[in-house]
């Protein structure tokens, strides 16, 4: 069953903002820390027998863009989405390189009062739940970890991808009208992950993380999947799906596929 995100009813109780959409409602929260406000997301109709999965957005520097796969999973999980600071409806203060993400997603699980979650990201996003597993694995049930670029910084990749750009004969997604990029979260996000990486334990940490992780891949990625494929076998606890005919954005070439490949993968574990 689908739903459409919809802010036309839209109430203030201090700082929870209730979103009615079909006779479906989204609790929208703000998540105090310090003096910064983190918009979250989730459905009122909680179910105590799914488990919750919070979801991270790539970039980094864009709003929420996970409706679609909030949808496609939330037969499954309750589902908490947020926008990182500087994007969308988040105090943007400076403080954007991925350990402060990474603090922020676990402030947010406190908030919630939720034991453990599953954690999931697309593209970057897919990163910064793989980065926060590693901090707080006793927190984690399991990573979905869609589309990302595996942990290296490689120039053969950045040739590869450029050279794969040049051949799209327009955008690889249709982008809506209020799209905007945080640049400044852009570039520090990046750099703080370029600097995340060397790590010298950070392989070693990998290689011995005990969280479950679902990898979902589109062979039409113009992105290079060998990053990828090397996580996949450095992971000790990992399934790799390959969806034929999918690019970066999955659930919009092959959404049926993705939801399929979760729940399937949720069943086995």
């Amino acid at each position: 069953m689908l739903f459409i995100h919809c802010t036309k009813y839209q109430y203030n109780y201090n700082d929870i903002y209730v979103c009615l959409a079909y006779g479906v409602l989204f609790m929208e929260n703000y998540v105090s820390i310090g003096d910064a406000k983190i918009w979250t997301t989730i459905h009122d109709n909680l179910k105590e027998e799914k488990p919750y999965l919070c979801l991270c957005g790539g970039g980094p520097g864009i709003m929420d863009s996970l409706s679609d796969v909030d949808d496609l999973l939330y037969e499954r999980f309750n589902i908490i989405r947020w926008e990182q600071r500087g994007c969308g409806r988040s105090t943007a203060d400076g403080n954007y390189s991925i350990y402060i993400a990474i603090d922020d997603l676990e402030s947010i699980r406190k908030f919630y009062g939720i034991k453990q979650w599953f954690i999931g990201g697309h593209s970057w996003g897919a990163g910064l739940s793989l980065a926060y597993a590693l901090s707080y694995q006793d927190n984690c049930k399991g990573i979905i970890y869609i589309s990302g670029i595996g942990m290296q910084n490689d120039n053969d990749w950045i040739e590869e991808f450029n050279n794969n750009c040049k051949k799209l004969e327009g955008p690889e997604v249709p982008l809506p009208s209020e799209f905007s990029i945080n640049f400044d979260v852009l570039n520090i996000g990046q750099r703080s992950f370029n600097d995340y990486i060397k790590r010298p334990m950070l392989y070693k940490e990998i290689s011995e993380l005990r969280v479950p992780v679902l990898i979902l891949y589109g062979t039409n990625d113009i992105r290079p999947v060998w990053p990828v494929v090397q996580l996949s076998y450095l992971l000790p606890n990992c399934i790799t799906k390959m969806i034929d005919g999918a690019g970066h954005f999955i659930w919009i070439d092959k959404p049926l596929e993705l939801q399929n490949a979760v729940f399937l993968w949720l069943d086995n574990l």
